[in-house]
């Protein structure tokens, strides 16, 4: 059961967690969002990939159930409950994505442009007794493992 908690026991740290690709990366809604593509990734206004807060706290959230921490509900809150837990996620998105939001407007860069330079679209279809499974063709746009500006991994 959750209580209110006094100023005294509330603590607000703010931290920065990096996640860096060490693979492509599709973190999808769950919709697909263009003509062609079953399953999207998540972009903002300008066409950068991000990944969804609700995405990051439900890992977070199932890593700390696996290691057995307790008061769940109070940090994450109670699935179908109005409270919302203690701990608060933002979306994560790429490092520099400040700048290379303003060098892709300066550019004069539409979001679709921006889009397709951090992207791919992989299709896959299943295999069922040695042949293709009608109907089971579908395509999914992942982010790129390497930054397509200096080849470094993904921030």
């Amino acid at each position: 059961m959750l209580r209110e908690r006094t100023d005294a026991e509330v603590k607000v740290m703010n931290k920065i967690l990096a996640i860096t690709l060490k693979s492509d990366l599709c973190a999808a809604t769950g919709d697909g969002f263009s003509a062609g593509v079953d399953t999207d990734a998540c972009f903002d206004k300008a066409g950068l990939p991000y990944i969804p807060a609700r995405r990051i706290k439900g890992c977070l959230r199932e890593a700390a159930v696996e290691i057995g921490c307790e008061d769940i509900e109070a940090i994450f809150g109670a699935p179908g409950k109005s409270e919302a837990g203690s701990l608060r996620v933002g979306n994560a998105e790429m490092l520099y994505a400040k700048e290379i939001r303003i060098a892709a407007k300066d550019a004069g860069m539409e979001a679709a442009a921006v889009t397709e330079l951090f992207t791919q679209v992989r299709a896959q279809t299943e295999i069922e007794d040695d042949s293709v499974k009608d109907g089971s063709l579908r395509f999914t746009r992942v982010v790129g493992h390497y930054s397509p500006l200096d080849q470094s991994e993904l921030i």
